[in-house]
């Protein structure tokens, strides 16, 4: 019946575009070459550089994900060549670049978090920023949180 054919269609589709995001998934999981002129890599990444380095001949470096995100990594190269940030929307975000920036020692991407990041506290992640700050030694956000008061706006909706 034609009722039968259209339900086998269904799930021949719906099994395609299972196979394609196993596949992009797989795809995802490949190691991907970024290049980057070796000047930079020791100005920013010196630390990095000692530890990976040294087990590779051929002047390259593996990171894995524990070590930075493909996306943050992009994203930090993009800034120390350009000085330029894509636009970031989201509160994790702007924490997950602020702990790179960190980690790999570029004070001026640090800075540029904690000023972003200054727009997305209020009271429910005031704790979280502070201990993240701390952490991570962004000085000017932990002093903003110490110092914290919620916009008026955001004052009168919670005393409502």
């Amino acid at each position: 019946s034609s009722l039968d054919k259209e339900i086998d269609k269904e799930e021949t589709d719906k099994e395609e575009i299972d196979n394609e995001e196993t596949d992009k998934e797989e795809i995802d999981k490949e190691p991907k070459d970024l290049h980057v002129h070796s000047e930079l890599l020791s100005n920013h990444f010196s630390k990095l550089l000692e530890s990976k380095m040294g087990e590779s001949q051929d002047k390259s470096i593996t990171l894995n994900d524990s070590d930075i995100s493909y996306e943050s990594l992009e994203i930090i190269l993009n800034y120390l060549y350009t000085g330029k940030l894509p636009i970031i929307e989201s509160y994790d975000n702007w924490i997950t670049l602020l702990c790179d920036a960190s980690k790999f020692f570029i004070p001026t991407l640090v800075q540029r978090c904690e000023m972003e990041l200054r727009s997305y506290l209020n009271h429910d992640n005031l704790n979280e920023v502070k201990t993240i700050a701390n952490e991570y030694g962004a000085e000017q956000l932990l002093r903003y949180c110490d110092n914290f008061e919620p916009p008026l706006s955001q004052q009168l909706i919670e005393t409502s």
